[in-house]
Parts: structure tokens; C-alpha cells; sequence
């Protein structure tokens, strides 16, 4: 099978985005990570089992630009809090990659 430049690029934005991810959270105590994990990710978003129990909206298919991303994650959205006094600002620009 070929990927075309579209599949090309997403797969390349993707291990992008897994890299700044992992440095971020690389960054996190263990108790940061947990809490974080408990907080956010069955609630936050249908891409876990729990999230589509929940009827959370997946991040897959609302595509969200970078400037959105980074907004809610200053600011929060629905049920996830701001993270504007918590992340540095290079680690909130990091999640918006």
C-alpha cells in the first residue's frame, strides 16, 4: 500500500505531536502524571473507552486548530480546568503542536 503526501504528513504531525507529549509528561512527577490521568482523560475526550460512555466529543473528528487547542488549555473548556497556572508557557505551546 502507498501513503500519499497527505498520509505522509499526518503521520508525521502525529509522531511530532507524540514527541512534544512525551517530553511534557516526562516532565510531570509521578503524582502530577496520575492526577492528570484521573482529571482529564476519560473525561475530556471520546478517544478513550470511557469518554465514549460519556458521549465526549472526539478530538479525532473535531480537528481543533492550534490557536483553539492552546486557548482551552489556558483557559479550559466544558469539563476540563485551565491549565494557564499550572503548565509553563513553552509546555502549553508544546500541547498545541
Amino acid at each position: 500500500m502507498q501513503f500519499s503526501q497527505i498520509d505522509k504528513l499526518e503521520n508525521s504531525l502525529i509522531l511530532e505531536h507524540t514527541k512534544n507529549v512525551e517530553k511534557l509528561v516526562k516532565s510531570m512527577s509521578n503524582a502530577e502524571f496520575k492526577r492528570m490521568l484521573a482529571e482529564h482523560s476519560a473525561l475530556g475526550s471520546a478517544n478513550t473507552q470511557a469518554g465514549v460512555q460519556k458521549g465526549r466529543p472526539s478530538l479525532d473528528d473535531l480537528r481543533p486548530d492550534k490557536a483553539r487547542v492552546l486557548e482551552a488549555v489556558r483557559k479550559g473548556l466544558g469539563v476540563m480546568p485551565p491549565f494557564a497556572d499550572k503548565l509553563s508557557p513553552e509546555q502549553i505551546e508544546a500541547v498545541g503542536r
